[in-house]
């Protein structure tokens, strides 16, 4: 399942403001009036649904940026296991080389492509172990993303009965109706792993350029896993675009969440000539309207890459 950078790239390029709507524009001057035209039909598509979503279209070999589209990128919404993808890259990298194991069954593979929740409790535990320093297992995952991947959200807990990691906390990420909850409309809820659709689209930006060499291949693991289909399972970003994707998707049961049925996805996909990181999280609004949505933003995309 070795996947050579180049390959890798190759397939992707061949095949801002909170609670608003904000567009980064990569040229010197204003965005084209077909720009404009692409962020308000995906605002009108979004409306005032408790939906976020960070849509950027790349060149993959080189990570230049060419647009960058924000609705409600930074408010917090359930992350479910949407962050899965980092602990991969977090296991290759700080397990050795030669200790590598990421063919179908090994608990990263389980982890990525079947979303198990045993062996993503176990995952952490036996990468926290090989950490020497101040911490608990959860935290030291979290100092992952915070100081290695540079993002700005981690998990609070992993309570997944029965993994060695159920009674671990992270009080920096204690749910709060101050600073740290869901809002939906005038209410506010209290749940215990959140992100943004930002955070979510700038961890596959770094997959796709990590900082340095000593990255990349693990990174390209990574990216790999993230390719591989669960047919029986498929993706809302795959179910929506009708398309492969390399991405991790996460999915919350009502009877699992104060806020109902959650549906969340990110990744990256090509459409058209181009290709596009997207996070999308729906928080509550139920698996009917948040796929439609989904099903929405691919029809607009679809047309912007033809032309219409």
């Amino acid at each position: 399942m070795s996947l050579s950078r180049r390959t890798l790239l190759k397939w992707l390029a061949g095949a801002a403001i909170s609670s608003s709507t904000s567009i980064a524009w990569a040229a010197p001057g204003r965005p084209s009036p077909r720009l404009n035209n692409l962020r308000n039909a995906l605002t009108e598509a979004i409306g005032d649904l408790a939906i976020g979503l960070d849509l950027r279209q790349i060149n993959p070999e080189t990570g230049d940026e060419y647009l960058r589209i924000q609705i409600n990128a930074d408010q917090l919404y359930p992350v479910a296991s949407c962050f899965k993808t980092w602990l991969a890259l977090y296991y290759l990298w700080y397990t050795p080389e030669a200790d590598w194991r990421y063919g179908e069954g090994a608990p990263v593979h389980s982890t990525i492509v079947y979303s198990n929740n045993t062996r993503t409790g176990e995952l952490i535990d036996q990468v926290g172990a090989r950490i020497n320093r101040y911490g608990n297992a959860l935290e030291k995952f979290n100092d992952f993303l915070l100081f290695d991947m540079g993002l700005r959200h981690g998990l609070y807990r992993w309570g997944w009965e029965g993994t060695p990691v159920e009674d671990l906390v992270d009080r920096r990420f204690t749910p709060s109706l101050i600073n740290r909850h869901i809002t939906i409309g005038d209410e506010r809820y209290l749940m215990d792993n959140l992100s943004t659709a930002a955070d979510l689209a700038d961890g596959y930006a770094f997959l796709l350029h990590p900082p340095d060499a000593v990255y990349q291949q693990a990174a390209n693991i990574t990216l790999g896993l993230c390719s591989i289909s669960a047919p029986e399972f498929p993706a809302p970003i795959e179910r929506a675009f009708e398309r492969d994707y390399t991405g991790k998707d996460g999915v919350l049961p009502a009877d699992r969440s104060v806020i109902g049925r959650v549906i969340n996805d990110a990744g990256v996909i090509t459409v058209g000539q181009s290709t596009y990181i997207i996070g999308y999280l729906c928080a509550g609004e139920g698996e009917w309207v948040g796929m439609n949505v989904l099903r929405e933003i691919a029809r607009i995309l679809e047309d912007y890459e033809a032309g219409l």
